[in-house]
């Protein structure tokens, strides 16, 4: 009986999983997995956060420095002439040929399909340019056919700014286009202080109804984020006491030019003043 026994069990441990405690196995496995999920993707959006963020220092950095070194500003002569006017006096450089709807200033979240403005009425002709141009002045890249060298807006040859180059369009980095995207894919918006008073009128935040916290009133009110009213007479004359602002559109890579920065989808926008 003793051996019969032990020549059952042997041939049990032979012959290895029943299905029933494989499928146990596979159970248990889904249900790990189903908590781990939500834990990882939620790392993974912080670290796409931080390097948001990082890059739009980064940005706002190379600009800096462009700008201490050469008197002036990374743009081209056509804007430094016929880009800014008293009533537009800043440049952003925004989403403009990036549309596939027919809105230059508006870009496509390619997740949803939906036509994001950063800048709309009034405040369109602030947007004037994707940021193909201004990176090409901090990297020193005359044509982005090749990545040829030798920008005439940067005389030095100084590489302002390193980052990584992508050979898809709507991906993280520096597409074959010359726009720099975020992490998300969305393009990175950037505003230059043309009229040289050391503030900035983004074609987006300057806005009333993104940045005033008190919508309709103008004159006293206070802006979001330390923005103030330049023009009292101008209820979108919101400014940055900085004179670069740069932004992403955030995790949601979306933007609503009627829906005040602190909420909705303007809430995870990161930006380089707040």
């Amino acid at each position: 009986m003793k051996h019969r026994t032990q020549m059952r069990g042997s041939a049990r441990g032979k012959h290895g999983f029943t299905l029933i405690e494989l499928l146990v196995v596979i159970a248990i496995i889904g249900v790990l997995a189903g908590m781990l999920m939500p834990a990882l993707g939620k790392a993974k959006q912080k670290a796409y956060i931080a390097k948001a963020n990082t890059e739009v220092s980064g940005i706002a950095t190379a600009i800096s420095q462009y700008r201490q070194d050469n008197s002036r500003w990374p743009t081209t002569r056509v804007i430094r002439t016929t880009g800014v006017s008293a009533a537009s006096p800043d440049f952003t450089y925004g989403t403009f040929g990036l549309s596939t709807g027919g809105n230059p200033n508006a870009y496509v979240n390619k997740r949803t399909g939906v036509a994001t403005e950063v800048a709309s009425g009034s405040n369109a002709s602030l947007a004037q340019a994707n940021n193909s141009q201004l990176m090409a002045i901090l990297m020193d890249i005359k044509s982005w056919n090749g990545k040829q060298k030798g920008n005439p807006e940067n005389p030095q040859g100084t590489p302002y700014l390193t980052a990584k180059f992508t050979d898809m369009v709507n991906a993280p980095g520096v597409g074959p286009d010359g726009v720099y995207r975020d992490p998300w894919g969305a393009p990175y918006i950037v505003t230059l202080d043309q009229d040289f008073n050391e503030s900035c009128r983004d074609a987006f935040y300057g806005k009333d109804a993104v940045s005033n916290t008190q919508p309709g009133v103008t004159g006293g009110s206070k802006g979001y984020n330390g923005l103030f009213l330049a023009d009292p007479n101008s209820p979108s004359s919101w400014e940055s006491r900085t004179p670069v602002m740069v932004w992403s559109l955030g995790p949601d890579g979306a933007a609503d030019d009627n829906v005040a920065s602190n909420a909705g989808v303007n809430k995870d926008n990161i930006t380089n003043w707040k």
